[in-house]
């Protein structure tokens, strides 16, 4: 009953109340799912259109690799036509982060800093609300997938860098997982 009420009433009446979408994303995702084969390729490629045309239009560095290639937002079909964007470097990337890497006129006031476990000397992961809506979505998604979880079910996760800690990737430990937490 905790779950279907979370899920019918309160879940929805939060993306009425909060800048919050991640239910809505959700649903999409589920309706995703259930469309046939052909269909799904037709929204992916419609909508890889929108994305590569919004980089081009509005991220500096992407607009500047386009240029140089001779591209527009024309020039990307459909996926056969990815190879026709040059992979960017790592150290490319860092030159051109954050200004050039983002889309021109983000509310910066929303972007959330995000960090790797050390495979770049900076921090270099950008996340705005949009963004972390989808990611929660996909989590709950894959919860869902993997082992029938849904929110309001009981579930313990335990991060990453108290694994670390606890199974020795930072030298031995005395205690286990609960002293860490």
């Amino acid at each position: 009953m905790y779950i279907h009420l979370l899920e019918r009433l309160a879940l929805p009446a939060l993306s009425r109340v909060t800048p919050s979408r991640f239910w809505e994303q959700h649903g999409e995702m589920l309706r995703f799912e259930g469309l046939d084969r052909a269909e799904q390729e037709r929204i992916q490629t419609k909508r890889l259109r929108e994305i590569v045309a919004h980089a081009f239009t509005h991220v500096p560095l992407y607009r500047e690799v386009a240029r140089e290639r001779g591209l527009d937002s024309r020039s990307i079909q459909g996926l056969a036509d990815l190879s026709r964007l040059p992979i960017l470097t790592k150290a490319a990337v860092q030159a051109a982060f954050p200004d050039r890497i983002s889309a021109e006129g983000m509310d910066r006031g929303e972007w959330r800093f995000l960090s790797t476990s050390g495979t770049a000397q900076r921090l270099m992961i950008l996340q705005d609300f949009g963004k972390r809506d989808v990611a929660r979505a996909a989590e709950a998604r894959a919860f869902r997938l993997g082992g029938g979880y849904r929110p309001g079910h009981r579930l313990v996760e335990i991060p990453p860098d108290v694994c670390n800690i606890a199974c020795g990737l930072e030298g031995e430990t005395m205690g286990g997982v609960w002293d860490q937490v």
